[in-house]
């Protein structure tokens, strides 16, 4: 599992790396693909019924709490 850790930690540091290296020229299509803050997400209604991603994320977890509990 460190390994995991550790190229994870690699993989970061290269993208901000070419990040600052290779930085992009904004493009007036490209803004569409951007949030202007965190809020943005969570102000979009999403789906109806089961496939809301709000839904969806505190099903997500709820399932996780349950199974750490179950094999704590």
């Amino acid at each position: 599992m460190m390994m995991a850790f550790y190229l994870f930690l690699a993989c970061v540091a290269i993208q901000v790396a070419f990040t600052y290296a290779y930085p992009s020229v904004e493009v007036k299509q490209g803004q569409a693909l951007y949030w202007r803050s965190w809020r943005e997400p969570l102000a979009s209604p999403g789906w109806r019924g089961f496939g809301n991603y709000k839904f969806l994320s505190v099903l997500l977890l709820l399932v996780m709490g349950v199974l750490y509990w179950m094999f704590k």
